[in-house]
């Protein structure tokens, strides 16, 4: 029903494997489900008082939700790995190259030099310096946060402006976008492409609905156990 209802705004979404998105839509529900219910009849089993086993219940289903959405989800499937040229921009913006659909999954962004080096976690061009590339409104250089900077035959016009001035001209685009290229500046992205939104869904339905067995399958023997 909750898929059903929430298809219009689903049709606009920015990704499917956004947790907003893939954890409320589909399969996957009725694996978490299962997983709870059976997760549930254990912590009662174990702790045989209610309002403990229901706290234990809730924080183990937090818990494992939460790795796995972390650590498991991102490698259900070998991610794939594109290399491109990074694109110039504004210094006041940041920009990337982009996957081959806008809704794939990114998964890490990465600016590389020459040398194959990261020198910059995000992957794009911008004022923050986690980018690893920096345009400076003042000196009207373009600086790498490894210590390289735009070699001094290229000119950057348009940079040495008010923050308010707008974004530099594309002259100054240009220039930037030459320096990037001599100085052989990438990006690597790493992402899940959203055709395997699917088999995402069904593996992770696997997963939980396989966790619910194993659960299922000890509280009968602990009964069988405590039985005998």
């Amino acid at each position: 029903m909750v898929t059903w209802w929430s298809s219009p705004f689903d049709r606009i979404a920015d990704s499917p494997f956004s947790p907003a998105y893939f954890d409320r839509r589909d399969l996957v529900p009725i694996g978490y489900a299962a997983f709870a219910f059976a997760l549930g009849v254990t912590a009662g089993v174990l702790v045989r008082r209610t309002l403990p086993a229901m706290a234990a219940t809730l924080v183990a289903f937090i818990g494992v939700r939460l790795a796995v959405v972390e650590w498991v989800r991102p490698h259900l499937m070998t991610p794939l790995k594109i290399t491109t040229a990074l694109p110039a921009s504004s210094p006041n913006g940041s920009t990337s190259a982009g996957t081959p659909n806008p809704s794939d999954w990114v998964i890490s962004e990465h600016t590389i030099n020459g040398a194959g080096q990261v020198i910059g976690q995000h992957g794009g061009f911008g004022p923050n310096g986690d980018f690893g590339v920096n345009a400076s409104p003042t000196t009207g250089r373009l600086a790498l946060s490894d210590g390289q900077a735009c070699p001094r035959s290229i000119r950057l016009p348009g940079l040495a402006r008010s923050p308010r001035a707008g974004p530099p001209s594309r002259s100054a685009t240009k220039a930037i976008q030459e320096c990037l290229d001599k100085l052989h500046i990438r990006q690597v992205i790493t992402y899940q492409p959203t055709n395997r939104y699917w088999p995402f869904q069904m593996y992770e339905t696997a997963i939980f609905g396989g966790l619910a067995l194993v659960l299922a399958g000890f509280c009968v023997w602990w009964f069988r156990r405590r039985l005998s």
